[in-house]
């Protein structure tokens, strides 16, 4: 579940570890639009629709993620529980719920790296609405950039930004939104020769 492949010399106390990539999230971007009326800086409406985009993607932003424990990542984490002992726990139940605690435990839930693996993440990256500071815009459009789990629907994904509560506020005008590209997360190939030639014991 990381971007490319890479080693470590110094991860587990007798052996190298070389991450090779089975799976890989999911790119979805999109852009968020909102549309009022202009208006005067010196008179303010109820209906600044900038205000009601950033109020929507702080909501966005800093909601609680779900974290899934897929296949791909247990597995990563059982194979490093063999020299990680803080995983213990884990490595005698191969319950998900015993994987999340053991990280957070030991600090690395913190990571966005180690994160990463067991939620969606999203990213806002772009914003623009308004040409001067006294003008109230017409308009204000953000573009945001989600990486999605394997499993995990894109539409579903950027409905749930669109519906939270909130975004019709002001004036019952939602928020609108389209995909500026997305793609399903890549799943790992099924066992074969390869796997089995790279799980090969110690």
């Amino acid at each position: 579940m990381n971007e490319e492949g890479f080693g470590f010399t110094n991860l587990l106390a007798n052996r190298p570890v070389f991450m090779i990539t089975s799976a890989g999230k999911g790119p979805c971007r999109f852009r968020l639009t909102c549309k009022g009326p202009q208006g005067n800086g010196s008179m303010p409406h109820d209906q600044n629709f900038l205000e009601a985009l950033t109020e929507s993607l702080n909501r966005a932003l800093t909601r609680e993620s779900e974290l899934t424990v897929n296949p791909v990542v247990k597995e990563f984490f059982l194979n490093l529980a063999e020299d990680w002992q803080f995983l213990e726990p884990f490595q005698k139940s191969h319950r998900s719920e015993d994987l999340a605690y053991c990280l957070a435990k030991g600090g690395l839930m913190k990571l966005p790296d180690i994160r990463g693996m067991f939620e969606n993440t999203i990213s806002l990256n772009t914003m623009q609405a308004g040409e001067k500071a006294k003008v109230i815009p017409a308009k204000a459009e953000a573009q945001l950039d989600a990486r999605l789990l394997p499993g995990q629907d894109p539409s579903s994904f950027r409905g749930k930004v669109n519906r939270q509560p909130g975004n019709t506020d002001r004036g019952n005008q939602p928020l609108s939104g389209n995909f500026l590209t997305h793609r399903h997360a890549g799943l790992p190939d099924p066992p074969g020769p390869l796997r089995s030639t790279i799980r090969r014991p110690r």
